[in-house]
């Protein structure tokens, strides 16, 4: 059998979308994208106007790791969809291949942190603590990031040259957004982590919805291997 190369699958995904993605095809495209200097030819299939050919898009970008980066300008969009899975491999994306002249389009990562979605703050979260401090400088360059980001964001651009109680201030803040940022901090700086288990109790007794923010960032395994090396230093 001869194995057919990206553009020839390209062409079945968009002659047939709803078969090709339903049989699978995505794995085989993006197998074949592996292979593929120009992926370029990615870009059409984010911006048709087919469902199913923007899903096979979108997951091969996931996928590419920082290989994704031609394809930024039109992954942007889909960080703002209302299902879940296909805000949440865009913002990935955005994530990974923010930098160089895309830098500042990090912004679109951290406005999700006020997404209706929980599983979407909690990703943006967890993205931010394993993130880059070049990353926040370069968002906060852009004049489309609410100004409501402005605290928690100049504290990460700072870091590590902040107090202990300025981090507190926003842990212990009544705005949700200053909450998140005050936990993504903490982590990232290795503070009071035994802080964020007794916040999320307060939260979650209140019913507030910051609790069950944090409470599943501390549920994530990588996140909890930062809280260990916390638990371990002297």
């Amino acid at each position: 059998m001869i194995r057919k190369d990206a553009r020839a699958l390209i062409d079945q995904l968009e002659s047939s979308p709803e078969q090709f993605y339903a049989r699978g095809g995505s794995y085989s495209l993006l197998q074949r994208l592996f292979h593929e200097r120009d992926l370029s030819i990615v870009i059409p299939l984010l911006e048709s106007s087919d469902p199913h050919v923007n899903a096979v898009g979108l997951f091969c970008a996931s996928e590419l790791g920082t290989r994704a980066y031609p394809l930024v300008d039109a992954v942007i969009p889909f960080t703002s969809s209302l299902d879940v899975k296909t805000a949440r491999m865009a913002i990935e994306v955005l994530a990974v291949c923010s930098t160089l002249e895309h830098a500042n389009d990090y912004w679109h990562v951290l406005k999700c942190l006020q997404s209706s979605s929980v599983e979407i703050r909690v990703l943006v979260m967890d993205l931010m603590v394993h993130s880059e401090v070049a990353q926040f400088i370069a968002a906060s360059e852009s004049r489309s990031l609410p100004s409501c980001h402005g605290t928690g964001l100049h504290l990460l651009m700072k870091e590590p040259l902040f107090e202990e109680r300025e981090v507190l201030s926003l842990l212990h803040s009544e705005k949700r957004l200053d909450v998140r940022y005050g936990a993504v901090i903490m982590i990232r700086n290795r503070i009071r982590s035994d802080l964020l288990s007794e916040r999320t109790r307060a939260a979650v007794n209140s019913d507030a919805v910051e609790g069950d923010d944090i409470s599943l960032l501390l549920q994530i395994p990588r996140i909890q291997g930062c809280l260990r090396s916390t638990s371990a230093s002297p």
